[in-house]
């Protein structure tokens, strides 16, 4: 009787430790082609951002609100993204990006969505936004975050940091731990 208690629970333990280690190999596996997914969906984050930022300079240059208040705001919005998307950049290329990652990008471009839904600005800026935005969608999508159109708003309200904020503990962390 003793001996075959052994033998059931040597079957069990085997099936564990089989059972783990295929789990580990599938996670791996998903790790791999979650970089093959995303890896082009932030390159072209970055060029349609690079284009976004061209031709909204050039927009805001030609509007009769050249210097005011309202275009400060959205460069500060778009500087803010641009930091955001190094971040996470850096957090993606360091294999650690997360949700979390992901969902503070998207927040980061929100107050940007919102000035672009508000203001009539030319065809180019429309379309090359419009581009970014479809980017940020499937980035939001592949880690199953959302648009929330007042996230940043809201946390500055509740006295969080607001996008500028968390960029700037993120790249003075990043640069302390150099």
């Amino acid at each position: 009787m003793f001996e075959s208690m052994r033998k059931t629970s040597s079957g069990i333990l085997a099936v564990i430790l089989l059972t783990t280690g295929m789990t580990a190999h599938a996670q791996r596996r998903a790790t791999r082609n979650s970089d093959w997914q995303v890896g082009p969906i932030l390159q072209r984050i970055e060029t349609n951002a690079y284009a976004f930022r061209n031709s909204l300079s050039s927009s805001l240059d030609q509007s009769r609100r050249n210097g005011a208040r309202r275009e400060e705001n959205i460069n500060e919005f778009v500087s803010d993204f641009e930091d955001a998307t190094a971040w996470f950049r850096e957090r993606y290329d360091g294999r650690q990006a997360v949700a979390a990652d992901a969902q503070g990008l998207i927040d980061c471009a929100s107050p940007i969505d919102n000035f672009m839904r508000r203001r009539r600005l030319d065809a180019r800026t429309r379309r090359d936004w419009g581009d970014l935005r479809l980017d940020l969608d499937q980035l939001a999508r592949y880690y199953k975050v959302s648009w929330r159109s007042g996230a940043w708003i809201n946390s500055r309200r509740a006295g969080q940091a607001g996008c500028r904020e968390a960029s700037e503990g993120r790249l003075s962390s990043r640069s302390s731990a150099q």
